[in-house]
């Protein structure tokens, strides 16, 4: 899955996150949604052996920082984030959602945005982190 994106758009990011090779712990956080939107996010976390945990199920607001294991033990799992974001600003339809990853070999910092046609409507963005 590549990232689609335009100039007005970013609603699905497929990015690596470099580990160190230590125990040292790795977490993410998210933060959903810009002043006045709302958000429902689902997280799952697959490991190298392809089993899967679901981490948040329709987890409301920003995620606080949550640890997802060390770097030696994230090595070829897969993160998945997918949150459905609801454009209720009175003063826009921007919508957005940031995840940050932090711990392995340098912290990331990943935006996705839309800015949807109508009060009310979602945006759905999904950000997967491939650990290596």
């Amino acid at each position: 899955m590549e990232a689609i994106t335009d100039e007005a758009r970013v609603t699905i990011l497929n990015k690596i996150y470099v580990l160190n090779g230590t125990d040292d712990p790795v977490s993410f956080y998210t933060v959903i949604g810009d002043t006045g939107q709302s958000g429902s996010t689902d997280v799952a976390l697959v490991d190298a052996s392809e089993k899967k945990t679901d981490l948040f199920t329709d987890y409301k607001g920003n995620i606080p920082v949550t640890a997802l294991g060390t770097n030696n033990s994230l090595k070829g799992s897969r993160l998945f984030i997918s949150c459905a974001i609801n454009a209720t600003s009175n003063t826009s339809n921007y919508c957005e959602g940031l995840v940050v990853v932090s711990g392995g070999d340098t912290p990331a910092t990943h935006l996705l945005y839309e800015t949807v046609s109508a009060h009310g409507e979602l945006s759905m963005l999904t950000c997967i982190i491939r650990f290596r």
